[in-house]
């Protein structure tokens, strides 16, 4: 999600120099899907934007009746890639330079996955990536990566093995190719296999796995340094279970919507308002329902 929400990101940038092109030449084409890499480029380079708008459209295929799912949507293959022998990886998150990196479960290292030079992945090379700090090797984590390039993981259900829902964390600075630790918001005791997203101004938002009554969460800006006066509570009136194991989505609007999965969560999701900070309901969430036992949740 984050890569698709970084692409929209990008696209927003180059809105301004769309306009140089006609709007006829605009309503005529349209624009291939681009990597992020080709995204860069075009960034800073309006002639290689115009002709790319000036190319014949590809066919478009007739809309889908109402109420119907395009089969469009599904189109496409996946390639394997080298794999990691003896590795069980876990999180993998795209980076603002377009390499890929990705967790060892319960250990503190990471591993890079750099395409080759023609963007491929498949025939990409893996590279071992800066260790967490000592003490911190999580599993069933938050994990996002901040609009300027940094990457910030919270909490783990376990912690190098031992089940504790810590509230350890870390932030990564690709300037030092280093992580550091991150002091917790002092109004979680644990983090735990907790929820996290960035929302659309940059500012990272986080659940808190264990807090039932009520369920909270912390936000803070993105801009260093990471300490704890940058955490500030917020989530009011979430009405049902609690954020352990519920997964946030960025909608379009802005809002973050989550289906609850505890059974005594009503069948419901819920949508949280960047600005109000509450929680209000999103409807019915039902295929989502789990099974709830102490702070953790088993189909």
């Amino acid at each position: 999600m984050i890569g698709t929400r970084r692409t929209f990101r990008i696209v927003n940038t180059l809105l301004p120099l769309l306009t140089m092109a006609s709007a006829a030449a605009f309503a005529q084409t349209a624009p291939p899907p681009l990597s992020y890499q080709v995204l860069q480029q075009l960034q800073n380079n309006p002639t290689a934007l115009n002709e790319l708008l000036n190319q014949p459209a590809a066919p478009q295929a007739a809309p889908a009746p109402a109420g119907t799912i395009s089969s469009a949507s599904a189109t496409g293959t996946w390639t394997a890639v080298t794999n990691l022998g003896g590795v069980s990886l876990s999180n993998p998150l795209l980076l603002t330079d377009g390499t890929v990196i990705v967790h060892n479960q319960q250990a503190r290292d990471w591993w890079k996955l750099t395409p080759d030079v023609n963007g491929n992945y498949a025939t990409g090379t893996w590279s071992k990536f800066a260790m967490l700090p000592s003490g911190y090797g999580p599993l069933y984590f938050g994990s996002e990566v901040l609009p300027d390039g940094r990457v910030v993981t919270n909490g783990g259900e376990y912690n190098l093995g031992v089940a504790n829902d810590t509230n350890l964390g870390a932030i990564y600075y690709p300037s030092f190719g280093a992580w550091t630790s991150v002091t917790p918001p002092s109004f979680m005791a644990n983090i735990g296999d907790s929820p996290s997203v960035v929302l659309d101004d940059g500012t990272y938002l986080l659940g808190d796995c264990c807090a039932f009554n009520p369920p909270q969460a912390g936000l803070f800006n993105a801009t260093p340094p990471f300490t704890s006066v940058n955490w500030t509570l917020t989530g009011t009136d979430k009405a049902n279970g609690s954020f352990n194991e519920e997964g946030w989505t960025v909608l379009p609007s802005g809002n973050v919507i989550a289906v609850d999965v505890a059974v005594y969560s009503g069948q419901t999701s819920e949508i949280y308002s960047p600005v109000t900070g509450d929680w209000s309901t999103g409807g019915d969430g039902r295929t989502a329902q789990h099974v709830h036992h102490g702070c953790d949740l088993s189909v």
